[in-house]
Order: C-alpha cells, then structure tokens, then sequence
C-alpha cells in the first residue's frame, strides 16, 4: 500500500511558481522526534509530485497505522519569502473502513501560496528618528559576487530607485532570498552628506535581514511585533 503526494506552488493572484525545495519526513506515532525518513522533493514547473510513499507501519493483523508527515519549504522561488507553515498530513490506511482494492493508491493534495518578499526602506534625522528625510535619491543592486580582495561586485544597473519621501518609506518587492545587495545614495538632500553605501543580505527563507554592512552613522532594523519578518529599515542621515 503506497502513497502519492501531489503539492502546486502558486503566487497570491494564482499563478504557478517554480523553483521551489521542500523537506518531507515521516514519522511513526510513537516516535515523533525521530523521522523513519527524510527526502528533499523540488517541483516542476510549480508542480510536485511524489509517489511510492509508504503509508504507515503494517500491523501483525493487517492493520495499517499511518505515519505523521511533515512538509516544510526550505527554499522559495526567486523572488519569493519561504511559506512558514508546516504543513502535517496522514494518509488515510483504508476507505470508510474498506481496504483499497489491487493497485489504488493513498493521495494527498496541497496548494501552497507563497507572497512576494517585501522591505520597507525610510530615510530619517540622524539623532531625530521621528524626522524623515525627503528628496534623497536611492538605489538598491544586486550582488554578483566578490573579488580578489574581498570587495563585493555588484550589477551595473539597479533594481530600484526612488526619491525618499516624508513620513513613506519606501517598499522593495521581490529580492531573492539568500542574495547580497547594495543600497546606496546618489543625490543626497540639501544641506546633508551623501551616505556611504550598505550592503545587506536577506535570509535564506527571505523573511528577515541577516546581514548589514557599511558606514552608514545609524541603521535601525524593524520587525513586526512577534515576528522575525522585517517591517522596515531606516537609514539616519546627518547634515
């Protein structure tokens, strides 16, 4: 008696997204801290399918008791912050009762949404954080690497860039989870310094910032209350 679990990754409007892993992993009722396996499973096209999985552990009556399987996303799609959830599920050792007939299998079926990564970046008074900086002109690039002194390369044209505002910050969708980028100032307001570049790193689950490098005099970092998922980065300016 085997198994099949079919999973489709979809963005927030429904569409298919691709470039997905996930960690399965099943484990016996009376072991939940020790899977009796674990496998890495990667979509298609958006679309997984796993078959052959074992249903449970077999009785000496016959009976069939079902693992507990664990799905957990351990790297998004490009572009995409990781879908938190673990998902649990069994599959079911019998029909109503009635034992499947030759050949018919235990199937399984998740849609899972995955929404798009999203940081919020203010410009503010140095020693005045509730005074926002308007009339900067910001750029974030992409990472590309490092070179033989250590120094990151970064692409030639950017990803984004604005002009900050008073009492907006400004929201960056879609970095790529895992990748460094450069946030930099090219026209700094009247009567203020131009900022030194900063490099930062967003997660490997594209949910929080992991790394911040960079002479910048003061960067604050802002988490929803409870989460790890950032709300905001502000960048303090001096005159």
């Amino acid at each position: 008696m085997k198994g099949e679990l079919e999973v489709a990754k979809k963005d927030g409007q429904g569409q298919m997204l691709k470039g997905v892993l996930f960690e399965l992993a099943a484990y016996k009722e009376s072991q939940k801290n020790t899977p009796v396996f674990t496998m890495k499973i990667s979509d298609h096209e958006g679309k997984i399918a796993v078959s052959d999985l074992p249903v449970g552990e077999i009785q000496e009556d016959g009976t069939i008791v079902p693992y507990q399987y664990r799905l957990k996303e351990i790297t998004p799609p490009e572009g995409y912050a990781s879908d938190m959830e673990i998902h649990t599920f069994q599959f079911q050792p019998d029909v109503h009762g009635v034992s499947y007939t030759y050949g018919q299998k235990a199937e399984e079926t998740f849609n899972i949404v995955n929404e798009k990564t999203k940081i919020a970046i203010g410009k503010k008074e140095f020693g005045s954080p509730d005074q926002w900086v308007a009339g900067a002109v910001m750029a974030v690039y992409e990472g590309k690497g490092r070179d033989e002194k250590g120094e990151y390369i970064y692409e030639e044209t950017p990803i984004d860039t604005w002009i900050s505002k008073e009492e907006e910050p400004h929201i960056l969708e879609g970095l790529t989870a895992g990748r460094t980028y450069l946030l930099t100032e090219q026209k700094a307001p009247n009567g203020y310094e131009l900022m030194n570049p900063l490099a930062f790193v967003l997660s490997a689950d594209g949910r929080k910032i992991c790394a911040v490098t960079g002479q910048t005099g003061q960067i604050l970092v802002h988490p929803y209350e409870g989460s790890d998922i950032i709300r905001s980065v502000e960048i303090q300016g001096r005159y």
